[in-house]
Parts: structure tokens; sequence; C-alpha cells
């Protein structure tokens, strides 16, 4: 940003300068966010410097902007005891989401920097799987009981509030700690003082099970507006909340997963930022599927040595294979991004098989038909030869319409056995599409050939 061309030599000089308190007076007119992105372009000594003059929670703040690798370097220019103040900072989830990125053995140890309850808390997060909403959550919301006044509701939320994700909105719990109501800071502030907690709550508030994909609980709060969604047990008992940041995250992380699997590379990790990707790791990523996809395509070499014979005796027919086979993994290739996509947001589910079927059918026809003229023409210029051009055009009409098909049944076949509709990426439904394309326009020209003549 041009902004940080400007800070930065300003930032850069006074560092030099060792000029603490003109350091101080800039880094007060900053955001952590802005802050974190100075961090990362100092040198080591710069960034430990500046981080030094802040007060714990701003450094908190700024170390859960951080990438991945950056705070890990950090941790290694810290002090033990910065290390500690640091991680009993930071929030229970932020502070889970480090420690996936580390070793076992680094945040074994690391476990023992936290106070108690911090590190009780943390435990708990970590022993959810890593896609679950228990995964994600944190501790920290504000949680009222339902024969409290609005007065005794406000006098505990100004009590607390420090120490909670959000005070925007509550959530009301029985005597047993199951959940049985919601409550916004407003519902709060425009009620009378005498009215109880229950009288103003919303008694079926939506929420989510702490052993949910954490991508249920990104779907509810965008479908329902929400600043954060209750997390409960199997009995009903909050646990913690998610909040509309920690979504923000989960959806990147679930759509550049999807993008790379639909460009057939191994899903990232969310510590894998491009420049920091080690080469080995960014070749590791793509070899196996490469290598996969070769295999596959024995097939293409094995159909057309099997249809050698014909190509020797007409020649011509080899001009038009990769048109053909291009454009049967086009055609497959939007239909799969177009049914990948449209499961993520659940516009289609499962029950919808075959309505998608039949509106694919009749796109594959309306596709297929002026595709098909088209070749047949390009094809007829080319060769001066009818029989060989209507068998392109009718094979190209065929692997359009059956490219359609494929490209969205293998998301749906994929999901019935619950693997990632995404798995069914475009270089593999190009690569199905080669074999299938093949035998199409071989079994048709010499179909039609044999009855026209050619």
């Amino acid at each position: 940003m041009s902004w940080i061309n400007v800070l930065l030599p300003e930032l850069k000089s006074e560092l030099e300068r060792k000029n603490l308190g003109a350091i101080k007076e800039l880094l007060k007119t900053l955001k952590p966010q802005d802050i974190a992105e100075l961090v990362e372009e100092l040198e080591d000594q710069g960034k430990v410097l500046v981080l030094r003059l802040l007060d714990k929670e701003t450094i908190a703040h700024i170390f859960s902007e951080l990438p991945p690798q950056e705070r890990e370097e950090l941790f290694r220019l810290f002090t033990r005891k910065e290390v500690a103040d640091l991680l009993n900072e930071l929030d229970p989830d932020d502070r889970a989401r480090f420690f996936d990125e580390l070793p076992a053995e680094m945040v074994k140890k690391l476990l023992t920097y936290l106070k108690p309850e911090e590190r009780e808390v943390t435990q708990l997060l970590l022993n959810y799987p890593p896609d679950s909403v228990g995964h994600a959550m944190t501790p920290e919301m504000v949680e009222l009981k339902p024969d409290m006044t609005v007065e005794d509701a406000l006098k505990f939320i100004r009590e607390n509030a420090p120490e909670k994700e959000t005070i925007y909105v509550a959530y009301v719990t029985d005597k047993d700690g199951k959940l049985i109501g919601r409550i916004t800071l407003a519902d709060i502030v425009l009620a009378s003082p005498e009215r109880k907690i229950v009288e103003i709550m919303d008694p079926e508030p939506v929420k989510v099970r702490a052993s949910d994909d954490r991508e249920v609980a990104a779907e509810l709060i965008s479908k329902y507006d929400l600043l954060a969604i209750p997390v409960v047990d199997s009995e009903d008992k909050l646990l913690g909340i998610v909040t509309v940041d920690d979504v923000i995250d989960i959806i990147e992380e679930e759509a550049t997963e999807d993008i790379h699997r639909l460009a057939a590379m191994e899903a990232p990790a969310p510590e894998e930022e491009y420049f920091r990707l080690k080469l080995w790791r960014r070749v590791r990523k793509r070899l196996p599927w490469l290598v996969g996809l070769i295999i596959a395509e024995i097939g293409t070499g094995s159909i057309l040595k099997n249809y050698s014979h014909a190509l020797g005796a007409i020649v011509a027919l080899a001009y038009f294979i990769p048109m053909l086979i291009d454009t049967g993994g086009n055609v497959g290739s939007q239909a799969v991004t177009l049914v990948v996509r449209a499961l993520a947001t659940h516009e289609i589910s499962g029950k919808d098989f075959l309505r998608v079927i039949a509106h694919e059918f009749f796109s594959g026809l309306l596709l297929g038909l002026p595709l098909g003229i088209i070749s047949f023409t390009i094809s007829f210029i080319l060769t001066n030869n009818s029989p060989i051009s209507i068998a392109v055009g009718i094979s190209l009409s065929l692997v359009v319409i059956i490219s359609n098909i494929i490209g969205l049944i293998l998301p749906f076949f994929f999901k019935l056995f619950k693997i990632d509709p995404a798995v069914a990426s475009n270089p593999l439904i190009t690569t199905i599409m080669d074999n299938i394309g093949l035998i199409i326009y071989f079994y048709v020209a010499l179909f039609i050939i044999r009855l026209l003549g050619g």
C-alpha cells in the first residue's frame, strides 16, 4: 500500500537513530493491523524494538494479524517472559490457531507458559478436530441468567467487558449451563431497568454444535447476519461462540482449499503463503496429482493406438483431435466449476441431482448444436470432405453434451462418499474427457465414413 511506502522509511530512520519517543508517537497514530504490515517489512531487531514499545494487549492484537511464519520468527526473538505474556494475552481461538501451525513438541513446551485457566481452555480447543466448530470457537462470551434485571445485566457487562470477545450479543443460560436465549446489547440498553432478561431475550437462538464442521457456523452467520453464533455440546450446554471475524478467516481458508483442489493440487495449510513456501513443498503439492493424471492419460495413447488403422487410412481425422478433446475438457471444467460452487454455497444438494441433470442436459444440447455446426464448417473448409466434416460436427456435439453431464456428476459422486466435491478438478475432468472424446470421435467417424464413404 502507498501509505506503507511513506511511513516505512520514516520508521526505519527513527529506528536507526533509536529515537524511541518519535517511534512511540508514530505508532500511536496507527491501528494494530497497520502496525502488523509495517512490522513485516522490518529487520528482526527493528521488529522486536517496535513491539517492545507497545502494551501487551496491542502486541497480542498485532501478533494475531501477522502471517504464521512471521509469528514463529518473533517467538524466537522474544524472551521467555515476553512469550509467556503474549501467549496469555492472546484470545483462546487465536492461540489455538497458532498452536495448530507448530510442531507438537513446541506446543507441549508453550502450554507450560500459560496460566492454568488459559492452559485448560487451550487444551479444550485443541482436542476438537481442526475443521470443527469447537476448534474455532472462543469461550470468551457474555453469559447472563434469565432472572437478571436489565440493570443487573448492564452492570455485569461493564465489569466483564474487557475479558470478552464481543459484548454486542449475550447468551442466556439456565442453572445447568444450557443455552436458553440470546439477547443483543441494543435490546438491553433500550429496555426498562427493572425488566427481566427472560422477558426480552430471543428464546430460540440459532446455534451450532461443537462437533459440527466449521463451515456450518460460517453458513449460519452469513444466512442470519449474525455477529456471533453460540456453540453448544450434545446436551445444549453453552461452550463458547464463533464470531464473524473468525468466519471470514474460515471462508478464506475454505475458498483457498477449493481453488487448489479445482486445479488438481494438494490443499494448502493455513500458514503456506506463496513467497514463504519452500521450493520442494511447492513441487510436492503438485507432483502427485500430475503423476496421477499422466497415468490416466495412458488411456488416450491406448485409444489412439487401437484406432491407428483409421488414422493411417484417413489422416485428416487427426487434424481435429485437439479441437475435439480440448472442447470436451473446457465444457466439463465449466460444469464442474458451476456445480462445485453451487454445492459449496448450498444452492443445490444431493436431492437436486435429477433436476441438475435435466438442466445440464438441455444446456449441453444448446451448447453442442452451435459448436457442432461451427466445427463442421471449419472441418469442411480445411478438408473439403463431407463425411469427415459431418463426423467432426456430430462428434463434437456429443462430446459437449456428455462432458456437461460428466462434469456435474463427478462432484455429486464425490459428495456422496463424503469427499470434498472440489476434488472433481478441472485437470481430472479434462483427462476423463480426453479418453471419452476420442472413443466417441472414432466410433462416429468410422460409422459415418462407412455409411457415406470418404
